[in-house]
C-alpha cells in the first residue's frame, strides 16, 4: 500500500506540472505570461518538481540505491 501511494505521489506530481501549464496557457493574462522572470521561475520549479516526481516513483520501484 505504501508503495502504491509513493508511485501515485510521483505521478501525481507530474500531473500538477501539465496541468500548471496548461492553465498559464489557458487562463493567465498576457502580462504575466510576457514577463520573462515569471517564465524562467516557473520553468526552473517545473523542472525540479518533475525530477522529485521521477525520483519517488524509481526509489518507490526500486530503481534507486539507497
Amino acid at each position: 500500500m505504501v508503495q502504491i501511494g509513493g508511485i501515485g505521489g510521483g505521478i501525481f506530481l507530474l500531473a500538477v506540472v501539465v496541468a500548471v501549464w496548461r492553465l498559464r496557457r489557458t487562463g493567465v493574462p498576457k502580462r504575466f505570461r510576457a514577463n520573462p522572470w515569471l517564465t524562467a521561475a516557473l520553468v526552473l520549479s517545473s523542472a525540479a518538481i518533475l525530477c522529485v516526481g521521477v525520483y519517488g516513483v524509481l526509489k518507490t520501484l526500486g530503481a534507486v540505491p539507497e
